[in-house]
């Protein structure tokens, strides 16, 4: 599992990611030394969520299979769903409150007491039934 903040990826699918790259010419010559840009391709897997406000998380995933979605009470109002759109689909969460357990697995995550969420999503991408 991969953990970045609010968010852990549970499961990667196959597939690449286009990356940018600096490659030099390998001169010595300070005059003809030059830097070029291409874009490669890598395996690998990326989540984006932005929350937008009003209890929406929208998120946008690339060769995901599983994902996490961890919440604070500053982030959603608990007393309200949560919209969690992903890839374009949205899914309503309906009775999320926080945990006790789940703010010492997050904590657990990361080591880190600023970074505790007491409540989880976890989600399948692309394709995967909710």
């Amino acid at each position: 599992m991969e953990h970045n903040r609010w968010l852990t990826l549970n499961e990667a699918t196959q597939g690449e990611l286009e990356y940018d790259e600096l490659v030099d010419n390998d001169s010595d010559d300070f005059d003809t030394w030059r830097l070029e840009h291409r874009k490669v391709y890598r395996r690998g897997a990326s989540i984006e969520a932005i929350s937008r406000g009003d209890n929406v998380i929208d998120v946008t995933t690339r060769n995901v299979g599983r994902f996490t979605v961890w919440l604070h009470p500053r982030m959603v109002d608990v007393n309200k769903p949560v919209t969690i759109v992903v890839d374009g689909r949205p899914r309503q969460i309906d009775g999320l409150q926080p945990s006790l357990l789940t703010a010492l697995d997050s904590y657990r995550r990361r080591r880190d007491w600023g970074l505790l969420y007491p409540m989880k999503v976890e989600l399948e991408a692309k394709g995967g039934s909710f």
